[in-house]
C-alpha cells in the first residue's frame, strides 16, 4: 500500500512560514501601538514630549507677571520651586535634593542634573522642572501612570512576548501533529500491528521517514508470514514423522515381547535384528527432526 500522494513542505519551509507569521504579528503590534498613540495625540488624550517647553513659551510671561504667584498656572506634569534672588528656597513642590539641583542651576544652568526652566518675577525666580516625555493629558491618569512612554513600552513588551510564546506553542502544535503518524506507526511496529491503514503528514522529513517506516514494516510482515509458514512446514515435518516413528516403535515392541515368549535361540536372533534394523529407523528420523 501506498502513502496518499498531499502537498507537503519542508520543516525548513515550515519554519520560515511560522517566523513570517511572527513578523507579520509582531509589525501589526508595532503599528497598532503607533495608531494608538498618535490618536492619543490628535484627540489631546496624550501630551507630546515637548508639551512643557511649548506651554512655557506661551505662558512664560503671565507666570512672570502673575501677582500673587498662581500654582494653577504650572502644568501638573511639571514641578516648580520659588527662590529669592540671594537663592534660598522659599515654596513650591521639589524635593529637597531638586532644591539643591535648582540653586546649581540659577547660578549656572550648564552645571544642573535635571530641566529646569526660569521665569525671573519681580521679586523671586519661578523655577520650574520639566521633563521630555509624553503624559496623559488627564490627571488622574497622570496620576496612576506618571511614566506614559514606561508603562506603553512595558505593555508593548509584555504582548509581545505573549505574541512570542503563544507563536512558539502554535509551532510545537503543529510539529506534534505532523509527528504523531511516526510515533503511531513506530508503535504499532514495535506491537507487530502491521497492515494497519497508512496515514501520511504534511512535512516532507516526517513522510520520509513514514516511507521508511513502512518498508521496515513490509519487510517485518514478510519475514514473519515465512517464519509462520516455516514453523507451519516444521510442525507438518513433525507430524510425519511422528507417524514414521511409531511403525518401528510398533515393530520393537511387538518383536520384544515375541522375544520374551520364545525359547528358540535361532529366532530370537532373527527378532533382535528386526528390532536392531527399526532401531536405525528410528534413530535416522530423530536425527532428522534434530536438523
Amino acid at each position: 500500500m501506498e502513502l496518499i500522494k498531499n502537498k507537503t513542505n519542508t520543516l525548513f519551509w515550515m519554519f520560515i512560514k511560522q517566523l513570517l507569521w511572527l513578523s507579520a504579528y509582531i509589525l501589526i503590534e508595532i503599528f497598532t501601538f503607533i495608531l494608538l498613540f498618535n490618536i492619543g495625540l490628535n484627540n489631546g488624550f496624550i501630551l507630546p514630549a515637548n508639551y512643557s517647553e511649548h506651554y512655557f513659551e506661551i505662558n512664560k510671561n503671565i507666570i512672570s507677571n502673575s501677582e500673587p504667584f498662581d500654582k494653577s498656572l504650572i502644568p501638573f506634569t511639571c514641578k516648580y520651586g520659588l527662590f529669592d534672588f540671594d537663592g534660598n528656597y522659599l515654596s513650591g513642590d521639589f524635593s529637597e535634593e531638586v532644591v539643591d539641583d535648582a540653586k546649581v542651576f540659577i547660578k549656572d544652568p550648564k552645571e544642573s542634573n535635571n530641566l529646569f526652566i526660569l521665569i525671573e518675577r519681580a521679586n523671586e525666580y519661578c523655577v520650574v522642572q520639566y521633563d521630555i516625555s509624553a503624559h496623559f493629558s488627564s490627571n488622574i491618569l497622570h496620576k496612576l501612570f506618571p511614566k506614559l512612554e514606561l508603562m506603553y513600552l512595558m505593555l508593548f513588551f509584555t504582548i509581545f512576548v505573549a505574541i512570542v510564546i503563544n507563536n512558539a506553542l502554535n509551532f510545537g502544535r503543529k510539529l506534534k501533529k505532523e509527528l504523531k503518524p511516526v510515533l503511531e506507526e513506530i508503535s504499532q511496529i514495535q506491537n507487530r500491528e502491521l497492515n494497519v491503514e497508512r496515514k501520511n503528514s504534511k512535512i516532507t522529513e516526517f513522510n520520509d521517514i513514514l516511507l521508511s517506516l513502512y518498508d521496515m514494516e513490509t519487510a517485518l510482515s514478510q519475514s514473519l508470514k515465512k517464519e509462520w509458514e516455516t514453523e507451519q512446514k516444521r510442525k507438518s515435518n513433525i507430524s510425519a514423522l511422528a507417524h514414521d516413528i511409531k511403525t518401528p516403535l510398533t515393530i520393537i515392541k511387538g518383536n520384544s515381547e515375541l522375544i520374551l515368549e520364545e525359547n528358540n535361540i535361532a529366532e530370537m536372533y532373527q527378532l533382535a535384528d528386526i528390532i536392531n534394523s527399526n532401531s536405525d529407523k528410528i534413530e535416522r528420523y530423530i536425527k532428522l527432526l534434530i536438523d
